[in-house]
């Protein structure tokens, strides 16, 4: 140990970028390269200060094993709570940051990326023609047509100056009200679904949006309707989703995100024809990588200095 914190899953290319940086943010740093076992990672936190997480669980007897020196674990993502306890970090006087904003752009353009692909086929004619079957599929003119954005947060307000900048007129709807500058028109989730001729998913999951895309939600969308989910697999009712594909009404669902991560080969969804699909790959960029290592890395030293001055 020759640092007072440690990136504890460190990846090939955030040490590369890592090493690009100015000595004040990266002072003091150690890497572990490559993913810890479970058994290994008590060993490789002890006696560090700061922790930095890609993608580690961290559960709250690890964070108590170390209380005594531990003061910050930065996780570099938005959903800690899958991966360390904030409350429980609290608690034992552990600070659990989490990054926000850093992948704004990147997803809200992977979300459009993934709404043309469904539009106009181009998974299935890939698959086709590399399969040795060449039939050009009818598309869908996305100018004209109605993009409904499940919450207009920084990422679904990106996605809506997108959309209405490629002709689309766009309906939003947002838990805490929709900020009334964006070029699209606030209504209810129910309206939005049954006026949408594609839907695309931007609200964090928590409790109160588990499933909340049920079935009569699915339902009630336009036939042809597109569904696009760069979210969390778990705000959808799955099985409702693939009733919904399979007898209507939806043409095409768009989702890098699933309930189940890998996605298995067994599913439904990894079946069907019209499904496009992408490995929860919407955040990334090299663009968004470096946003979100800087602020982590930020955060991390702010943290460690005001431990050391308490």
């Amino acid at each position: 140990m020759a640092g007072h914190s440690i990136y504890i899953d460190c990846a090939e290319n955030m040490a590369e970028l890592m090493a690009t940086y100015p000595s004040e943010l990266t002072d003091g740093v150690d890497l572990h390269m490559g993913d810890p076992s479970p058994e290994e990672i008590s060993e490789i936190m002890s006696g560090y200060t700061g922790v930095l997480n890609g993608h580690t669980v961290m559960p709250k007897p690890l964070l108590e094993a170390h209380v005594e020196i531990l003061r910050s674990v930065v996780f570099l993502g938005t959903g800690v709570a899958n991966y360390v306890d904030p409350a429980a970090g609290e608690a034992l006087g552990i600070k659990v940051r989490h990054i926000a904003r850093y992948g704004d752009r990147s997803i809200a353009e992977h979300a459009f990326s993934l709404l043309m692909a469904a539009a106009r086929g181009l998974g299935q004619m890939d698959r086709e023609i590399r399969s040795g079957t060449w039939q050009a599929f009818e598309g869908i003119e996305l100018a004209g047509k109605t993009l409904g954005v499940v919450g207009a947060g920084a990422v679904g307000s990106e996605l809506i100056r997108i959309a209405n900048a490629f002709g689309m007129s766009c309906l939003a709807w947002n838990r805490s009200g929709v900020d009334p500058s964006l070029p699209c028109r606030e209504t209810s989730l129910g309206d939005l679904f049954q006026e949408a001729d594609a839907v695309s998913l931007h609200v964090a999951y928590a409790d109160e949006t588990h499933e909340m895309i049920d079935a009569p939600l699915l339902n009630a969308m336009k036939p042809g309707a597109i569904l696009v989910n760069t979210a969390r697999g778990e705000v959808v009712d799955e099985a409702a989703l693939i009733s919904a594909l399979t007898d209507g009404p939806l043409r095409h669902a768009a989702l890098d995100v699933f309930t189940e991560e890998p996605l298995s080969n067994a599913s439904p969804l990894a079946r069907l024809e019209n499904v496009t699909l992408s490995a929860h790959a919407a955040w990334k960029t090299p663009d968004a990588a470096d946003r979100l290592m800087r602020l982590g890395l930020e955060i991390l030293q702010s943290d460690i200095a005001t431990a050391a001055n308490q």
